[in-house]
């Protein structure tokens, strides 16, 4: 209420202020603030409160018109005009602006000059010069009227409104947040502007104060308002420029005249508009220009802090001089300063074996214009820093690269992390080999870490003691030792642990299966790496109770000695190559375990640089947790999500699925497969667009989790290139049915799909048949039967096809109108099928042949097909019935093709045939055009007529040649009687 109570006060303060600068007769006020004053306050204010505001000011109206004598009608007239204009002007801003009306951009200054000042001016100004003339109001002529009103409220929107909207509600926030020092400059540039302006306009007519160059005199100080102060400054001063000149040019002072106070009047008006429409302009501009810096320099902190952060530096390599620029933690990163040149690092920094690498990246990226990546090693103190560069190649003008620019990350880190992982996971597949191999071997095989503790037996140690897998110490194996040996052999392998010498001792193991010790030859030998390491323990336990057993017997008895020594012989000889094959297996084995990983690293290297540079957006994500564990490049683009963003997350945090039936059918065809091949779904990006892609999912253990390796390819384009492409196709269509050759096309297309899909089947059939071995003959047979009936049917199809598109000159030839039409019905069977159109034929068995050319008579006939089956389209397809007759009329062969349609119009029954006259709501007319050409070419005649019930018949004759009559009589043909739609 006290918004429109000061809206009400400033109405009113402002209409007396307008009688005030109103030349008398003129009705009009040279300068009308209220107009102003009420659109500034509707744009102030929301939609809501309009009406209120207009109620408010409609008694400071009457009250001020009342008081200068102005009489009722004029009073309520120039009331509708005045709320004409500011509503007018508000609606088409806050159409236009969106939130509050401000004039910080050029685009804002444009609307407001013309949707604001001028197009309300223009358009109230008829309304208003309309009502003063109906009420007899003053002398003045209707244009006299209309031009002095459009531009005192033009020049007072330009005036009034600009500070209502910089200042308005913000003005004791403006006055506070200004500086002393901006105080002390607004002050003098006030004092100035005001003196200047009543140096120039309060002066009395007459010397210096008549030189028109001094209405030029403000502008120094409106342009120091406009670049110093903004559109608040520049928008009060060109208040004070306005009311000042405009009281100036009334009272006819300064460089004015009172002899033509009217044409005074509107030179300054003039003057004034043009000034200020370019000064708030300017002001816009610059705002604009400062909001751009600042945004700039803005993005520049942020880019700073996120390099920063990520451990990255910019780099710039000019091409044409050779010389390289970096930032400072590009050059701690790659250890060049600027003033190396780029040979000079490739040569001295870049690791040998990354060299070649790195100048095929650039190459690449020069010659085929594609972005540059490459992963190397440079030098950092004695060692090596692995870098991530990625940039891209600046051409100028002609296309020649002249600069590249890009960013250096340090991988280092990741680098070691990776090949760890690589070594850990190549250790455990060389460990599930070897274990494999212990298993299948017939002695005990045992591993032992470092410190000599048994971390693992195969399963002859569990069979041979009976006991169960479990946590193995010192105390469970142990214990099977016979506790005469235990000592000395544990000594002995204690021993061999602290010195690394090969180990190899005697000792009784207990033996469930023969309730029994025995003899066991117990050997282990250390595998060391490169340094001399001991990594692991590797040791047999061979039975060789046996060979004991047989050296108590050789005891007893020197000849069983004998004997016995040359058995013992062959069986150590066995157990000894055993062992020996054992052993050798065993470092075939390790040898393999470092190949393999040698051969996983490269491979780890290849996969995480493919993983890097697919075009597809890829994830590595947990299952069934669908917690992300790492992406690409291709996916942060896609999606808009960040590396920190989208680790860590779950598909479903991140909203990834666009519908959640989607998203569940994703996880059921995971659940029960374990991938996904080719998913069409929808997808939602972080900004919320949605994508439509193909979704790819394949099932791996990484670290030992099952994970999902998840590929998505974006298809919206290509969708929505299918999308145009149907709509094409679907106006081909419509072209196609003008163009008989357009029509055939989908017809024998389907025709010809049938006989080679059976032909493809009875070949595959075949084949199998020949992969189970002895095929049956006769069924063999039957199948090369049919192949050979369909190739012969689908090349019927097509020769066809081929007589009916040849280009040859018609060519006449006595044919059997029966025989022309099965063979339009035949080719147009599946269209016919496709359209769900039943044909019913009446034909003459006994029909004479007729001099034709066969090619367009199939082309007359077809296009009456054609358009009976458009006209059934909106009918049932039950009731779709085309009827197809002949018959004999004197010399003369009657065809017929009758339909169920709607018929044809009366006004066109006699006008169907002529060019470019149709039914069909896209036709051309052209078709029975030609088909009427065609038929008189013949010595024909074809015409229409609509049926008793319901549809239209279209009939054509053609002459019987007098030597063909008496052959009808003995024509026979096997036409179809009915065609079915059926399932093709």
């Amino acid at each position: 209420m006290l918004r429109a109570l000061a809206v009400s006060i400033a109405y009113f303060l402002g209409a007396e202020l307008g009688f005030a600068l109103t030349p008398q007769p003129t009705p009009v006020s040279t300068l009308w603030p209220p107009n102003a004053l009420l659109l500034g306050a509707l744009l102030l204010s929301p939609k809501r409160s309009w009406p209120l505001l207009i109620a408010v000011v409609f008694p400071a109206h009457l009250l001020s018109e009342l008081n200068s004598g102005v009489p009722i009608g004029m009073v309520l007239s120039w009331f509708v005009s005045n709320c004409a204009e500011a509503l007018i002007g508000a609606a088409i801003l806050r159409r236009y602006i969106d939130g509050p009306i401000r004039l910080d951009s050029v685009r804002r200054v444009a609307l407001f000059v013309v949707g604001g000042a001028m197009v309300p001016a223009l358009l109230s100004s008829f309304l208003d010069a309309g009502l003063v003339k109906f009420n007899h109001f003053g002398t003045g002529a209707y244009w006299d009227v209309w031009s002095t009103r459009f531009f005192s409220n033009a020049l007072a929107t330009l005036a009034i409104v600009p500070v209502m909207l910089t200042w308005g509600a913000a003005l004791p926030i403006r006055v506070r947040s200004i500086s002393p020092r901006r105080a002390i400059e607004a002050a003098w540039l006030a004092v100035g502007l005001a003196l200047v302006c009543l140096f120039v306009f309060a002066e009395p007519s007459g010397g210096l104060a008549m030189m028109p160059a001094l209405l030029f005199a403000p502008l120094p100080f409106l342009f120091w308002a406009a670049v110093r102060f903004g559109p608040a400054g520049v928008s009060f001063s060109l208040l004070v420029f306005a009311f000042v000149s405009v009281w100036g040019a009334i009272h006819g002072r300064g460089p004015f005249d009172e002899r033509s106070i009217a044409d005074n009047v509107f030179s300054l008006q003039l003057f004034l508009i043009i000034n200020f429409i370019p000064l708030l302009t300017l002001t816009a501009v610059m705002r604009e220009r400062a909001e751009a810096v600042e945004e700039a320099r803005h993005s520049a902190r942020q880019l700073q802090i996120a390099l920063t952060a990520a451990r990255m530096g910019t780099w710039e390599w000019d091409l044409v001089g050779g010389s390289a620029t970096l930032s400072p933690a590009a050059s701690e990163l790659i250890g060049l300063d600027r003033a190396r040149t780029y040979h000079q690092f490739i040569d001295q920094l870049v690791h040998p074996d990354d060299r070649a690498s790195v100048e095929a990246a650039v190459l690449c990226a020069l010659e085929e214009d594609l972005p540059y990546e490459a992963e190397f090693r440079v030098k950092n103190g004695d060692g090596f820093r692995w870098l991530h560069n990625k940039g891209i190649v600046l051409r100028n003008s002609d296309g020649l690269a002249t600069r590249m620019i890009g960013v250096a990350t340090d991988i280092t880190a990741r680098k070691f992390a990776e090949a760890a992982l690589l070594r850990e996971a190549t250790l455990r597949e060389s460990e599930s080999r070897f274990r494999i191999l212990a298993d299948a071997m017939p002695q005990i095989v045992w591993t032992a870490r470092t410190d000599g503790q048994i971390d693992y037996f195969n399963r002859r140690w569990y069979e041979f003691t009976d006991t169960k897998p479990g946590p193995i110490t010192d105390q469970t194996w142990l214990a099977v030792v016979h506790p005469a040996d235990r000592s000395e052999f544990g000594a002995a392998w204690r021993s061999c642990v602290a010195t690394g010498r090969p180990h190899e001792t005697e000792a009784r193991f207990w033996s469930a299966r023969h309730a029994g010790y025995r003899w066991h030859l117990d050997r282990a030998i250390p595998l060391r790496d490169d340094a001399g390491t001991i990594l692991r323990w590797y040791g047999t336990s061979t039975d060789i109770d046996d060979h004991k057993r047989a050296e108590q017997s050789l005891r007893r008895s020197e000849s069983e000695l004998r004997i016995l020594s040359e058995y013992l012989e062959q069986r150590v000889a066995q157990r000894t190559a055993q062992l020996t094959t054992a052993n050798a297996t065993l470092r075939e084995e390790i040898d393999v375990r470092l190949r393999i990983e040698a051969a996983l690293r490269a491979s780890e290297e290849r996969f995480a640089k493919a993983f890097r540079a697919s075009l597809d957006a890829i994830a590595i994500v947990q299952y069934p947790s669908m917690r992300i564990v790492e992406i690409n490049d291709r996916w942060e683009l896609l999606f808009g999500y960040r590396r920190s963003e989208a680790i860590g997350s779950t598909v479903d945090d991140l909203s990834i699925y666009a519908s959640r039936a989607e998203s569940d059918d994703v996880s059921g065809c995971i659940a029960a497969q374990g991938f996904i091949r080719e998913f069409e779904l929808d997808l939602r990006r972080k900004n919320g667009v949605t994508l439509h892609a193909v979704l790819a999912a394949e099932t791996v253990a990484v670290d030992g989790q099952p994970c999902l390796i998840m590929m998505v390819r974006d298809i919206t384009e290509r969708r929505r290139a299918e999308r145009e492409l149907e709509v094409q196709r679907h106006e081909l269509a419509h072209l196609g049915r003008v163009a008989l050759l357009g029509e055939l096309s989908g017809a024998v297309a389907h025709e010809l799909n049938q006989p080679l899909a059976a032909i493809l089947t009875n070949a595959r059939v075949a084949q199998r048949m020949m992969a189970n071995g002895k095929p049956d003959e006769a069924m063999l047979r039957e199948i090369l039967e049919d192949m050979v009936a369909d190739s012969l049917r689908a090349g019927s199809v097509i020769h066809r096809v081929r007589g009916l598109i040849r280009k040859d000159d018609a060519i006449r030839q006595m044919v059997n109108p029966n025989e022309v039409i099965a063979d339009v019905l035949d080719l147009a069977h599946s269209d016919l099928i496709r359209r769900g159109v039943s044909v019913a034929n009446d034909l003459s068995m006994s029909l004479p042949e007729v001099s034709a050319d066969r090619v367009q008579l199939q082309q007359v006939l077809l296009n009456l097909v054609v358009n009976a089956c458009d006209a059934m389209a909106d009918n049932a397809p039950r009731d779709r019935m085309l009827t197809v007759a002949t018959a004999e009329e004197g010399n003369t062969v009657r065809i017929a093709v009758s339909d169920r349609g709607p018929g044809v119009a009366a006004g066109l029954i006699d006008a169907v045939f002529e060019p470019f006259v149709t039914s069909k709501p896209q036709g051309l007319g052209l078709g029975l055009a030609i088909c009427r050409s065609i038929i008189g070419a013949h010595g024909g005649r074809i015409w229409a007529a609509n049926n008793s019930g319901r549809g239209a018949t279209f009939s054509f004759i053609l002459p019987v040649p007098l030597s063909a009559t008496a052959q009808a009589s003995a024509a026979s043909l096997r036409v179809p009687s009915l065609l079915e739609p059926a399932a093709s």
